[in-house]
């Protein structure tokens, strides 16, 4: 929800987006009128949906959107969102998640189902948190950890762990990636995607 849609509705009710109009039930809610045809009629498939979003921006507020902490849209209702969200081995900006190993460590057990467990668990423990944030931007949330406070770990966007190969261990994100030597040989069925292998760019 953007600030400006903050007290339109008394305690306990619903506001729809884009409009005044208030619900007293999610049913009422979920049909309101005025989002059909908009970015938020969830009737519509996707593609159509960021289409009317892109058409609805002008583009100097669409490059606001390009950084970290994208800042609110209150024309089309879109609210403050920050991106930073390192979760290399469990969440971050709380001390109630679960401290998995580096990506590197589990990448050494060879265990795709043990990968796949902490990438889901992560990806849970990432949710719960958020849905208990009273300010879903995630600007709320700081760690310390650089010496400064920063929001990080508190939006469902998460950058680690990634996939990314390991090609130099000096690397500062090495940490998170589950790691492999670049010289393994890859056999990519797509022509294409083995040129780009053999050039490095993949």
């Amino acid at each position: 929800m953007t600030n400006s849609a903050c007290g339109v509705c008394p305690p306990n009710q619903y506001a729809c987006p884009l409009t005044k109009t208030c619900f007293s039930n999610i049913e009422d809610y979920t049909k309101c009128g005025s989002l059909t045809g908009t970015y938020l009629d969830w009737n519509l498939p996707e593609d159509a949906r960021l289409d009317l979003l892109v058409k609805a921006v002008p583009l100097s507020e669409q490059i606001t959107q390009l950084v970290n902490n994208a800042p609110a849209i209150n024309d089309v209702s879109l609210p403050a969102y920050n991106y930073l969200n390192d979760d290399e081995h469990g969440v971050k900006g709380t001390p109630h998640a679960t401290v998995f190993p580096m990506g590197n460590s589990i990448g050494a057990s060879w265990d795709k189902d043990l990968t796949h467990e902490v990438g889901a668990a992560i990806g849970i423990e990432a949710r719960s948190t958020h849905n208990v944030q009273k300010d879903k931007s995630g600007n709320s949330c700081g760690s310390d950890s650089t010496g400064q406070v920063v929001s990080n770990g508190c939006g469902i966007t998460l950058y680690a762990p990634n996939v990314n190969l390991v090609r130099d261990p000096r690397w500062g994100r090495a940490e998170e990636v589950s790691g492999k030597p670049p010289s393994l040989k890859v056999e990519p069925v797509n022509p294409k995607l083995s040129l780009l292998v053999n050039l490095g760019l993949r």
